[in-house]
């Protein structure tokens, strides 16, 4: 999740399908995004079509839904969970913001920075690099508005350009497909590409993130936007992302021989090294850097300003640069435990939330029918 596209939104109360698109894709695309896919790949490599499918199916149809689920509720998260009931509703979203942000995205792109930098040949210790990127994480959200939209609107670009010639280079190199894509245990395969794509976390993001991070899908803007303009972006986002994601797992079937060698948090760092060569390297790990320490500010910020809203909120001292700072200790400390030391805690948590956030969508979904809803402002 990544703010960015805030500036092109206040021009116009109605985005264009294009900046609609994009929008969505930023707001899917992350640390774990660059990451699992590979993963998937390089596990099963002679089964790689069936965990693409389970893989797309967690990661992009799932999300999906929950977008397309707030744009028929307007944007009113409140009636999304009605279903919960008023006295459930305030632990359920802080359980899900909790475990999605400073105990499991935050601290993943800190480890995926780390390893990156790891791979460009730095040799400073990972606490002390760590600390460092934690400190310039508060440093820019300080105040209580990062302006990441300037940012964001090259680094978008940037990102999906980088990523679009490593898969196309990787896949001029490695040349025909690899083969047995539906062969072996299609089931298991199927299954594990379905919990990577859990972990990704995208259908929080779309759900709890969209309106926060998107100004045109609050309840005040997100009425402009028509159906068809809302399908055309929404449905280009979900082909660069599946394609993109396809592309990955692909590039990782056939090269997982060197994969399964290699550290996650550095799989995507060692193909841009392996494939190109500098200073293209440099550039597209850049982009990923930067992407990363983007998403970190955004994801600092929106939890900071939950957690003094929320929970600080009776206490004298609960501001939000106090917020900001207890955010990103716990990510901080948590980063330690290392990618797959933060997968193995996150797993039995998301194999619960995703099927209960799930369902609730589907439940909001028939309970609503036909019904017109109100435009009331909400906040997170």
């Amino acid at each position: 999740m990544r703010t960015g596209w805030g500036s092109a939104m206040q021009a116009t109360k109605s985005p264009s399908s294009l900046v609609l698109g994009l929008s969505l894709f930023s707001l899917f695309f992350g640390a774990g995004n660059m990451i699992y896919p590979l993963h998937v790949g390089a596990l099963f490599g002679e089964a790689w079509g069936a965990s693409a499918m389970g893989f797309l199916m967690s990661a992009v149809i799932f999300p999906f839904f929950a977008i397309c689920t707030l744009y028929s509720f307007r944007g009113n998260l409140s009636l999304i969970l009605a279903n919960m009931g008023t006295r459930f509703r305030a632990p359920f979203l802080f359980l899900i913001l909790t475990v999605w942000i400073p105990l499991v995205a935050a601290p993943r792109c800190i480890t995926m920075v780390m390893g990156s930098l790891e791979m460009l040949g730095w040799v400073v210790p990972r606490g002390t690099l760590s600390a460092c990127y934690s400190l310039l994480v508060i440093a820019i959200a300080w105040k209580r508005f990062p302006r990441l939209n300037g940012l964001g609107l090259i680094l978008m670009p940037l990102l999906l350009l980088s990523l679009l010639v490593l898969v196309l280079r990787g896949m001029w190199l490695m040349g025909p497909l690899p083969e047995g894509a539906f062969r072996g245990d299609l089931g298991g395969a199927f299954y594990t590409g379905l919990l990577a794509g859990c972990h990704t976390m995208d259908l929080f993001a779309a759900l709890f993130c969209s309106t926060a991070a998107l100004p045109f899908f609050q309840q005040a803007s997100i009425s402009f936007i028509s159906f068809p303009q809302f399908m055309r972006g929404g449905l280009g986002a979900l082909g660069v992302l599946g394609s993109l994601y396809l592309g990955l797992v692909i590039l990782a079937a056939n090269y997982g021989g060197q994969l399964q060698l290699v550290p996650q948090e550095k799989a995507l760092a060692f193909l841009a090294t392996a494939f190109l060569q500098k200073p293209w390297s440099n550039l597209a790990v850049g982009a990923v850097l930067l992407a990363c320490l983007t998403m970190s500010v955004a994801l600092a910020f929106l939890y900071a300003k939950y957690l003094q809203t929320h929970v600080l909120a009776s206490f004298s001292w609960g501001s939000y640069k106090v917020a900001l700072c207890i955010t990103v200790i716990i990510s901080w400390m948590v980063s330690f435990l290392g990618f797959e030391g933060i997968t193995s805690m996150s797993a039995p948590l998301l194999k619960g939330l995703y099927p209960l956030v799930l369902g609730l969508l589907v439940l909001a979904i028939l309970r609503r029918g036909g019904t017109s809803l109100p435009l009331r402002k909400e906040r997170l």
